[in-house]
């Protein structure tokens, strides 16, 4: 969470926006693994490691599939996070994603409302 939020932080500064207006959104790349990713974005991070559980992220059709026979978890490509305006509407077809510490999805539940466990939404 530290992470995400240092990466708000620094957008927030560079454009000199206040921080608890910006959100995360999401864009999964074509690379898969970090020695296949170009340089740093000029804006936002990019994430790898990640893992989808239950289902796979296909590119060729940039979205969700079922996920293989026998394939619990499946690595998830470079994730682009890019900093936007909190109010900025999503593009139509946009379902929000929990993006866990742990595939866990239990936790306490914190003063959110939300399971400590739980990151953010993508």
């Amino acid at each position: 969470q530290g992470f995400f939020t240092s990466a708000l932080q620094a957008h927030a500064r560079r454009y000199k926006l206040p921080i608890d207006m910006l959100r995360f959104a999401a864009e999964v790349m074509p690379y898969e693994g970090l020695a296949d990713t170009p340089a740093p974005p000029d804006n936002g991070t990019y994430i790898h490691g990640m893992v989808m559980e239950g289902a796979r992220f296909e590119v060729t059709r940039n979205a969700m599939a079922e996920s293989r026979v026998g394939e619990l978890f499946a690595p998830m490509n470079v994730v682009w996070l890019k900093p936007g305006d909190l109010n900025e509407a999503r593009p139509a077809g946009w379902d929000d994603c929990p993006f866990y510490k742990t595939n866990v999805r239990a936790g306490t539940l914190s003063t959110t409302g939300h399971s400590t466990n739980r990151v953010c939404n993508f």
